[in-house]
This record gives structure tokens, C-alpha cells and sequence, in this order.
């Protein structure tokens, strides 16, 4: 809360006390001052809150023996000591533990009204230890106690703030203006101290509340700081005046000290209606200042927010359901293609809308009672011609009887980016399309157009593998066509190409939707027909073997014959067994004659 010293710093603290302490002991002691303000209680507990608390015990140490040196020196009775030692480390002690719990801000020029209280109840109890021994002490204790006890507080209500503040000004190197201001507080409270001495002195005419009233106006200029300076001002008058056991108030016909408690109490009613009005005086700035920093920086983002909307070229609108009124920000207006500062109606727009602004109207009467923004594109032909496609998402405003009262939106022109996102979607469909196309081409046999080896034997393992978890039947037939390399060296390769593709089709025809044809390399083609067990896999095999051998010469073609293995899924099965089995069978059929059908073993 507070800048903390070093041990130098508070043996600094602690001598300070010495410094205030010395000439007010000697005038209590030689020239019987009767003090109306403790100095050296307001200077000590201000050092114990610059103080961090284990420190304490030093700064305690130097008060204890300079307090009983100087009351030795003084000569004061041992009971008078006894409770000077009080004064000096008890109350100092107790009142800067309940400022430290009672108070969160600094106490530094400016208290909120809540710390002002804080500081009031931390010096009345603070306080009220050290003035009970006392009363046991004197003879007629009354007013001397009420006195001893309301110095204690009027040092610590006053002294203390000022003391804190000027440590702060000093630690933080106050510039040129904060010392004009404290040379300006020294003036004042010079002025206000002879003043006072003055208005005391005259007898006829009680004038002291022009002290009063002119210690609050000083609240106007210079805040808590100048209250506090006033009645010290005042205090150090009324000590001033009692030097050598005198009356301080030439208008009070009361002993001594009795005029001195008078004052006091006077004092603290004028520290009560100074300090809370400073504190909400200060309070009224500080939100002054705030709300004029608010303002301020309302004022720039709004700039920004202008500039910002112009550069992204976003209008905003406002409809008043109340009045029917319509507000358009002048970059809604050029995107409508009038002037910034053309008057335009809600009609004007919505002519230039497709629909005249039918949908918009439906929308927000559909809406009405929606909470959440909502969103409509609408196509606006521009007065100069252009079509565009505008954005508005918009959002009811209700009042505190839950009635809509207005419709407040923004609107982007979205024309570009939607053409950006139809051309994006243009290419991307055109890029899944050739992706497609190039996976099948990876996977297809450009001969043929029918699966190639890596397709063929991929969708053979899942095959497999769904057959073994689902224990239905699947069956592989291979085949050949029967002296395929007789062809090319009889006809040439380009007719041993069309009898392979006249192959394919021919076995195409015979496949079910759900089978697999592929040419594995070669004159080597491979049928996957799953759900077929071993007799519907020979009926299959040999309407294949038959409608090739049928078929196939056509067109000036040779006619051939295949020979076909086929193999049906067994448990022990893997793809590659299942296949190399079907392969076996089918070079079976080849040393069979050809032209036949075999059944894997």
C-alpha cells in the first residue's frame, strides 16, 4: 500500500519524529503550551505505515528513549512520564495496526469517504488507551483527559495525511507544478494560521467561523490535503495563543482549558463537513476524469470504428418501430449508390431491392421476437445499374417491458466473395472430378477399362476379411485365354489387344452388380464373386468358359477359348492363399486340354 523503507529509512523516520518531537516537548515543558494538536503523534504514526511491521521494534526503540529523555530533561513526574511513554509507543502502535486493516487506500492527497472513516475510527481508538491512564493520575481529570485525548486524535486525523503526502511528493521527485501547489498550501496555511491567531485574539465579535468557513473553501482548490492544512493551520493558532497558561479565545469566558477542548471539538466539526466533502469532491472527480477518459477514447474508437467501416465497406441501420424512422450510415448509402449525404428513405432502398424489399419486411416481422441476430442476403440493383449481393445480419432491441423497440443491422457487400466462393466451388468440383478420375485411372486397367492388379487384389482382401467376420460364402475364379501368344504371332498384337478387350466385355456381361472383374497382367483375368459358394461359382465359371468360346469370333475376330480354375473360401484362407489356389486350379485346367473349368482343391 504504501512505499516501504530500508532500516536506514526508518531510523530516518524515527529521527524525524525526534526533530517534531524536541521543540514541542520544550514548549509543553518551558512555556506551558496547552497543544490542541499532537505533532508528534501524527508524525509517528505516519512513519509506522512507511514502515513494514518488522521493522517496528526499531522505530519504537528511538521513540521510547527519546520520549523519557526528554520528559527526564523536562523534569515531569514519573507518572507523567508513565504515561508520555504511552502516548509515544502505544498509541502510534494501536492506531497504525487499525489503519492498516481499516484503510485500503494510501491516504495521499486524495481518501475515498469509506477510508476517511477508516482513518476517523483507527485515531478515536487509537487513542483511547493511552488517555485512560491519565484520568488516574490527575486530580480533575475531565477536561485535561478530553484534551490529552482529542490531540491524539486531531494529530493523528490531521498530521498523519499530510505528513504521508509529503513523503510521496518527495519519494516520487514531484515536478515543478506539484511544488507550486505545495508552496501554495504553505501559503494558504500561513494565511489561515494568522487569520485564526487574529479571530481569536478579538473578544467583542466571535468571528471563528470565518476559520471555518474559509478552511472549506480551501476543500474547492486544493481537496483533502488543503482541509487538513486549514485546521492544523487553526490548531497551531489555538496552541499559539495558550503559550504561558493564557486563554487561546479572547470571546470565551471558560478556563483555559476548557476554551482548548471547545476549539478541539470545534476543529474536528470542521474536519468532519471538510474532509467528507473533500473525499466526495474527490470522488466526483476522479469519476469526472474517468467518464472524461471514457468519452475520450469513445470518441477515438469511434473514429476508428468510421474509418474502419468505410475501408471494409460495412453500413449499419437503424429502424425505430416507435416512430417508423429510419437511420442509414452513409456507407450503406453508397452501397446503394447515393451520396453520403443524400437523405434516403426506407422505401427509396428497398425499391432496389428484387422483391422491393418483401423479404426484408417478412423477416422482420417473422423475427420479432427473436433474441439472437439474424441474417438475409438480398440482390440490389444500384441506382447507376450494377447488381450486387448485400449482407445484413440485423438484431432486435427490447425494452425493459420486453417490447421490441427497435432493429438495429449491419450490411457487407458480399458480391465478390460470393463469386470467389461459387468460383472456388466450381474449381473444387472440378478438382474432386479429375482426383476422381485419376484414382480410377490408378485403379483401372487402360486397356480394358476393367480393375487392375492392385485394385483387384485389394478389394479381394477386404473381401476375405468381411467373409471370415460375416461367415458368408466368396469365390475366385481365374481364367486364361487359351494360346493368347499364337494369336500375336499370327494377327499382330493391335488384334491380340481387341480380342482382350472383346474378352472383357464378354465376361462383363456375365458379372453381377456387386462382383469384381479385373485383368491381372497379360491374358490373365480374375472374377470376384462374393456370396457364391462352390456351385454357384461352377455354374458362373463354366456360362463364362461358354459364352467366350461362343462369342468372341465377331467382327473379323478370331474366336478363343479360356480356361478357367475357381477356387470358394475357406477358413484358413488368406487372400493370397485363397487366390494362389484359384491360380493352381486354373493352370489345372490348362493341362486338362483347355477349355474347361476346374474346381481349386
Amino acid at each position: 500500500m504504501y512505499s516501504r523503507l530500508s532500516y536506514g529509512g526508518a531510523a530516518l523516520a524515527a529521527v524525524a519524529w525526534l526533530v517534531v518531537a524536541l521543540p514541542a516537548y520544550y514548549a509543553y515543558g518551558i512555556f506551558h503550551v496547552t497543544f490542541a494538536v499532537w505533532l508528534p503523534s501524527g508524525i509517528a504514526v505516519a512513519a509506522l505505515m512507511l514502515v513494514p511491521v518488522r521493522k517496528w521494534p526499531l522505530v519504537m526503540a528511538i521513540f521510547a528513549c527519546g520520549s523519557f529523555s526528554l520528559n527526564l530533561t523536562l523534569g515531569l513526574p514519573t507518572a507523567f512520564l508513565l504515561t508520555h511513554f504511552l502516548n509515544t509507543v502505544m498509541q502510534p502502535t494501536l492506531t497504525a495496526l487499525l489503519l492498516r486493516r481499516l484503510v485500503r487506500g494510501t491516504m495521499v492527497d486524495t481518501m475515498s469517504l469509506s477510508d476517511l472513516i477508516g482513518l476517523t475510527a483507527a485515531a478515536l481508538l487509537g487513542a483511547l488507551p493511552t488517555a485512560v491512564p491519565l484520568a488516574f493520575v490527575l486530580k480533575d481529570p475531565t477536561f485535561t483527559v478530553i484534551q490529552y485525548y482529542l490531540t491524539m486524535v486531531l494529530g493523528t486525523i490531521i498530521v498523519t495525511p499530510i505528513a504521508l503526502s509529503i513523503r510521496d511528493k518527495v519519494a516520487k521527485r514531484a515536478d515543478n507544478r506539484i511544488w507550486r501547489q505545495i508552496a501554495q498550501q504553505v501559503v494558504i496555511g500561513i494565511a489561515l494560521f494568522t487569520l485564526s491567531y487574529v479571530v481569536l485574539g478579538i473578544g467583542r465579535i466571535p468571528l471563528l467561523f470565518l476559520c471555518g468557513a474559509i478552511i472549506v473553501i480551501t476543500v474547492a482548490r486544493f481537496g483533502q490535503i488543503g482541509a487538513s492544512t486549514g485546521v492544523f493551520a487553526l490548531g497551531m493558532a489555538v496552541t499559539m495563543r495558550s503559550a504561558g497558561g493564557q486563554a487561546p479565545a479572547a470571546f470565551l469566558d471558560f478556563t483555559t482549558m476548557q476554551q482548548v477542548v471547545y476549539l478541539q471539538i470545534y476543529m474536528l466539526a470542521v474536519a468532519a463537513v471538510s474532509l467528507p466533502l473533500a473525499a466526495l469532491l474527490n470522488d466526483h472527480n476522479r469519476l469526472a476524469r474517468k467518464l472524461g477518459a471514457r468519452n475520450q477514447e469513445l470518441h477515438h474508437d469511434m473514429m476508428v470504428f468510421s474509418l474502419a467501416e468505410t475501408l471494409a465497406r460495412i453500413g449499419r441501420w437503424r429502424l425505430d418501430l416507435a416512430t417508423g424512422e429510419c437511420w442509414f450510415s452513409p456507407e450503406l448509402k453508397r452501397m446503394f449508390g447515393y451520396s453520403a449525404d443524400a437523405h434516403v428513405t426506407f422505401a427509396q432502398l428497398a425499391a432496389l431491392t428484387s422483391d422491393n424489399g418483401a423479404d426484408f419486411r417478412s423477416s422482420l416481422t417473422t423475427r420479432r421476437a427473436s433474441r439472437t441476430p439474424w441474417r438475409m442476403e438480398l440482390i440490389v440493383r444500384r441506382l447507376d445499374g450494377q447488381e450486387r449481393i448485400v449482407e445484413t445480419i440485423a438484431v432486435n432491441e427490447f425494452d425493459d417491458d420486453g417490447q421490441v423497440r427497435e432493429n438495429l443491422g449491419v450490411v457487407i457487400d458480399v458480391t465478390e466473395q460470393r463469386r470467389r466462393e461459387e468460383a472456388l466451388s466450381e474449381e473444387r468440383t472440378r478438382a474432386m472430378r479429375l482426383a476422381a478420375e485419376a484414382n480410377l485411372l490408378a485403379q483401372t486397367d487402360p486397356l480394358t477399362g476393367l480393375a487392375n492388379r492392385r485394385r483387384t487384389l485389394t478389394q479381394l482382401e477386404k473381401c476375405v476379411v468381411r467373409s471370415r467376420s460375416d461367415a458368408k460364402s466368396l469365390s475366385l475364379v481365374v481364367f486364361d485365354i487359351d494360346h493368347f501368344k499364337r494369336i500375336n504371332d499370327t494377327f499382330g498384337h493391335q488384334v491380340g489387344d481387341e480380342v482382350l478387350i472383346r474378352v472383357a466385355d464378354i465376361a462383363r456381361k456375365q458379372m453381377r452388380d456387386f462382383d469384381l472383374l479385373g485383368r491381372t497382367g497379360g491374358e490373365e483375368f480374375v472374377w470376384l464373386l462374393p456370396r457364391a459358394d462352390a456351385k454357384e461359382a461352377r455354374v458362373a465359371a463354366e456360362r463364362l468358359r461358354l459364352a467366350i468360346e461362343r462369342d468372341s469370333a465377331m467382327n473379323g475376330l478370331p474366336g478363343v477359348t479360356v480356361s478357367v480354375g475357381y477356387a470358394t473360401f475357406q477358413e484358413s484362407d488368406d487372400a493370397n492363399a485363397l487366390f494362389a489356389r484359384a491360380d493352381a486350379a486354373l493352370y489345372e485346367a490348362k493341362r486338362d486340354g483347355r477349355n474347361c473349368v476346374t474346381m481349386a482343391a
